[in-house]
């Protein structure tokens, strides 16, 4: 078990919760696979339905990640970018 855990949030008008349900495995797997290893951070996947009590702290969550996220990249391309 990773130590970040990340809600996967159906935001979608036109989506039905299974079919974003249905694609959380294979983000998982380039989690694992493709982001884990030259970032040095894994995280688990969770779907969490529409509706759901606990959707808008896992979206405060995914946010607060996120930017994390591009910030530390933002901050990295700069820093290869002036070398």
């Amino acid at each position: 078990m990773a130590n970040i855990q990340i809600a996967v949030i159906n935001a979608s008008t036109v989506l039905k919760d299974a079919d974003v349900q249905a694609v959380v495995p294979a983000l998982q797997k380039q989690v694992h696979d493709d982001f884990a290893p030259p970032w040095g951070i894994d995280a688990d996947l969770t779907f969490v339905p529409s509706g759901s009590h606990s959707r808008k702290i896992a979206s405060t969550i995914f946010h607060f990640i996120t930017r994390i996220i591009v910030e530390e990249y933002a901050s990295l391309y700069s820093h290869n970018a002036n070398n």
